[in-house]
């Protein structure tokens, strides 16, 4: 969807993709962190959905 493999960033600067060791919240794994907002219990299908909304 970005063009970023884990630790790098997208040939236009614009996206970038981090690994985190740890977000504290183990009860709602997996989580993610995009733009600064906690996102927990995600799925294959919420992940499109985040990532596409992120995007735009």
């Amino acid at each position: 969807m970005t063009g970023c493999e884990i630790g790098t960033q997208s040939e236009d600067g614009k996206y970038q993709l981090e690994y985190c060791e740890c977000l504290g919240r183990c009860d709602t794994a997996p989580n993610i962190i995009v733009n600064g907002k906690l996102y927990t219990s995600v799925t294959k299908e919420s992940l499109e959905t985040i990532v596409k909304e992120a995007l735009s």
